[in-house]
Protein backbone atom coordinates (compact mmCIF):
# COMPACT_ATOMS: atom_id res chain seq x y z
CA UNK A 1 0.00 0.00 0.00
CA UNK A 2 2.97 2.50 0.72
CA UNK A 3 4.66 1.51 -2.44
CA UNK A 4 1.18 2.29 -4.52
CA UNK A 5 0.44 5.32 -2.58
CA UNK A 6 4.20 6.61 -3.39
CA UNK A 7 3.14 5.75 -7.02
CA UNK A 8 -0.16 7.91 -7.10
CA UNK A 9 1.40 10.99 -5.10
CA UNK A 10 4.27 11.19 -8.27
CA UNK A 11 2.49 9.87 -11.07
CA UNK A 12 0.66 13.33 -12.29
CA UNK A 13 4.43 14.57 -12.87
CA UNK A 14 5.47 11.53 -15.41
CA UNK A 15 6.70 12.98 -18.51
CA UNK A 16 4.62 10.59 -20.28
CA UNK A 17 0.89 10.63 -22.23
CA UNK A 18 -1.99 10.99 -20.12
CA UNK A 19 -3.85 7.63 -21.17
CA UNK A 20 -0.50 5.57 -19.87
CA UNK A 21 -1.08 8.14 -16.89
CA UNK A 22 -4.46 7.46 -16.40
CA UNK A 23 -4.09 3.56 -17.12
CA UNK A 24 -1.67 3.51 -14.59
CA UNK A 25 -3.16 5.39 -12.10
CA UNK A 26 -6.30 3.32 -12.61
CA UNK A 27 -4.63 0.24 -12.12
CA UNK A 28 -2.84 1.27 -8.74
CA UNK A 29 -6.27 2.73 -7.43
CA UNK A 30 -6.98 -1.23 -8.14
CA UNK A 31 -4.58 -2.66 -6.40
CA UNK A 32 -4.71 -0.40 -3.20
CA UNK A 33 -8.48 -1.89 -3.48
CA UNK A 34 -7.91 -5.20 -3.63
CA UNK A 35 -5.26 -4.76 -0.92
CA UNK A 36 -7.50 -3.49 1.93
CA UNK A 37 -10.36 -5.54 0.93
CA UNK A 38 -8.36 -8.41 1.32
CA UNK A 39 -7.15 -7.10 5.00
CA UNK A 40 -11.48 -5.81 5.85
CA UNK A 41 -12.25 -9.43 4.66
CA UNK A 42 -10.42 -10.68 7.23
CA UNK A 43 -10.09 -8.36 10.58
CA UNK A 44 -12.62 -5.46 9.31
CA UNK A 45 -12.23 -1.97 10.12
CA UNK A 46 -8.08 -1.62 9.82
CA UNK A 47 -6.17 1.88 9.29
CA UNK A 48 -6.56 3.90 5.93
CA UNK A 49 -3.55 4.82 5.01
CA UNK A 50 -4.07 6.79 1.41
CA UNK A 51 -0.75 8.94 1.45
CA UNK A 52 2.82 7.62 1.25
CA UNK A 53 3.84 7.84 5.22
CA UNK A 54 7.19 10.39 6.09
CA UNK A 55 9.59 9.91 8.73
CA UNK A 56 7.90 12.07 10.92
CA UNK A 57 4.19 10.63 10.47
CA UNK A 58 3.30 8.38 13.26
CA UNK A 59 3.18 4.68 13.21
CA UNK A 60 0.64 4.47 15.42
CA UNK A 61 -2.65 5.20 13.29
CA UNK A 62 -5.87 3.82 14.65
CA UNK A 63 -8.41 2.19 12.48
CA UNK A 64 -10.77 2.95 11.06
CA UNK A 65 -14.47 1.66 11.15
CA UNK A 66 -15.30 -0.94 8.54
CA UNK A 67 -17.69 1.00 6.33
CA UNK A 68 -15.19 3.68 6.26
CA UNK A 69 -13.17 1.17 4.59
CA UNK A 70 -15.60 -0.04 2.45
CA UNK A 71 -16.29 3.63 1.33
CA UNK A 72 -12.83 4.02 0.44
CA UNK A 73 -12.46 0.64 -1.38
CA UNK A 74 -15.25 1.32 -3.37
CA UNK A 75 -14.37 5.16 -3.96
CA UNK A 76 -10.99 3.57 -5.56
CA UNK A 77 -12.47 1.02 -7.75
CA UNK A 78 -15.16 3.96 -9.31
CA UNK A 79 -11.90 5.66 -10.03
CA UNK A 80 -10.39 2.80 -11.07
CA UNK A 81 -13.14 2.05 -13.22
CA UNK A 82 -13.21 6.05 -15.03
CA UNK A 83 -9.37 5.25 -15.71
CA UNK A 84 -8.44 2.15 -16.93
CA UNK A 85 -8.89 0.71 -20.84
CA UNK A 86 -12.31 -0.76 -21.10
CA UNK A 87 -10.00 -4.46 -22.14
CA UNK A 88 -6.58 -4.29 -22.15
CA UNK A 89 -3.60 -7.44 -22.71
CA UNK A 90 -3.16 -10.02 -20.67
CA UNK A 91 -1.76 -8.85 -17.16
CA UNK A 92 -2.90 -5.44 -16.91
CA UNK A 93 -6.33 -4.53 -14.81
CA UNK A 94 -8.84 -3.12 -17.31
CA UNK A 95 -12.59 -2.42 -16.81
CA UNK A 96 -13.69 -5.65 -16.68
CA UNK A 97 -11.97 -6.87 -13.55
CA UNK A 98 -12.57 -3.71 -11.96
CA UNK A 99 -16.38 -3.42 -12.16
CA UNK A 100 -16.61 -7.76 -11.19
CA UNK A 101 -14.06 -6.81 -8.38
CA UNK A 102 -16.32 -3.81 -7.57
CA UNK A 103 -19.38 -6.35 -7.47
CA UNK A 104 -17.66 -8.69 -5.28
CA UNK A 105 -16.83 -6.56 -2.73
CA UNK A 106 -20.62 -5.26 -2.65
CA UNK A 107 -21.63 -8.58 -1.93
CA UNK A 108 -19.49 -9.63 0.77
CA UNK A 109 -20.95 -5.94 2.44
CA UNK A 110 -24.26 -7.46 1.83
CA UNK A 111 -23.83 -10.68 2.88
CA UNK A 112 -24.21 -11.70 6.92
CA UNK A 113 -20.43 -10.90 7.52
CA UNK A 114 -20.83 -7.36 7.34
CA UNK A 115 -24.85 -6.54 6.88
CA UNK A 116 -25.84 -8.38 10.51
CA UNK A 117 -29.17 -6.31 9.87
CA UNK A 118 -29.71 -7.45 6.34
CA UNK A 119 -30.29 -3.81 5.41
CA UNK A 120 -32.10 -4.25 2.08
CA UNK A 121 -30.33 -1.44 0.63
CA UNK A 122 -26.52 -2.99 0.55
CA UNK A 123 -28.05 -5.92 -1.70
CA UNK A 124 -29.87 -3.58 -3.99
CA UNK A 125 -26.60 -1.87 -4.84
CA UNK A 126 -24.44 -5.27 -4.87
CA UNK A 127 -26.88 -6.42 -7.28
CA UNK A 128 -26.88 -3.44 -9.40
CA UNK A 129 -23.03 -3.39 -9.59
CA UNK A 130 -22.85 -7.14 -10.94
CA UNK A 131 -25.77 -6.77 -13.22
CA UNK A 132 -23.84 -3.64 -15.05
CA UNK A 133 -20.15 -5.80 -14.83
CA UNK A 134 -22.03 -8.51 -16.31
CA UNK A 135 -24.02 -6.15 -19.14
CA UNK A 136 -20.17 -4.48 -19.47
CA UNK A 137 -18.71 -8.27 -19.67
CA UNK A 138 -21.35 -9.53 -22.15
CA UNK A 139 -20.42 -6.18 -24.73
CA UNK A 140 -16.71 -7.09 -24.47
CA UNK A 141 -17.30 -10.71 -25.80
CA UNK A 142 -16.68 -11.58 -22.06
CA UNK A 143 -19.55 -14.66 -21.26
CA UNK A 144 -20.05 -18.42 -19.73
CA UNK A 145 -18.94 -21.35 -22.05
CA UNK A 146 -22.02 -23.03 -23.66
CA UNK A 147 -19.71 -26.33 -22.80
CA UNK A 148 -18.37 -26.17 -18.98
CA UNK A 149 -15.99 -28.48 -20.00
CA UNK A 150 -14.30 -26.58 -22.30
CA UNK A 151 -13.85 -23.97 -18.94
CA UNK A 152 -11.11 -26.40 -18.27
CA UNK A 153 -9.38 -27.09 -21.78
CA UNK A 154 -9.44 -23.49 -23.14
CA UNK A 155 -7.09 -21.24 -22.48
CA UNK A 156 -8.32 -17.77 -22.52
CA UNK A 157 -10.94 -18.57 -22.93
CA UNK A 158 -13.89 -15.73 -23.15
CA UNK A 159 -14.89 -16.53 -18.97
CA UNK A 160 -10.92 -15.47 -18.42
CA UNK A 161 -11.64 -11.31 -16.56
CA UNK A 162 -8.20 -11.55 -14.47
CA UNK A 163 -5.57 -14.28 -14.89
CA UNK A 164 -1.43 -14.71 -13.82
CA UNK A 165 -0.30 -16.72 -16.10
CA UNK A 166 3.11 -19.28 -15.37
CA UNK A 167 5.52 -19.41 -17.58
CA UNK A 168 8.19 -22.07 -17.85
CA UNK A 169 10.73 -22.58 -16.05
CA UNK A 170 8.97 -21.12 -13.12
CA UNK A 171 5.84 -22.84 -13.68
CA UNK A 172 3.66 -24.27 -16.78
CA UNK A 173 -0.01 -24.41 -16.21
CA UNK A 174 0.07 -24.14 -12.36
CA UNK A 175 2.66 -26.76 -12.15
CA UNK A 176 6.08 -26.08 -10.71
CA UNK A 177 8.55 -28.15 -12.32
CA UNK A 178 11.07 -28.36 -9.93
Amino acid sequence: IRNINIFLAGIDNATFDQATKNSLKGQALFWRAWAYFRMVKAYGGVPLILKAASASDSVFVPRNKTSECITQILKDLDESISLVEDMSTIGRIDKCAAMSFKGRVLLYWASPQFNRSNDISRWTDAYNANEAALTFLNSMGKGLLANYNELWTQKMNKEVIMVKMHQYPDYADGLSQA
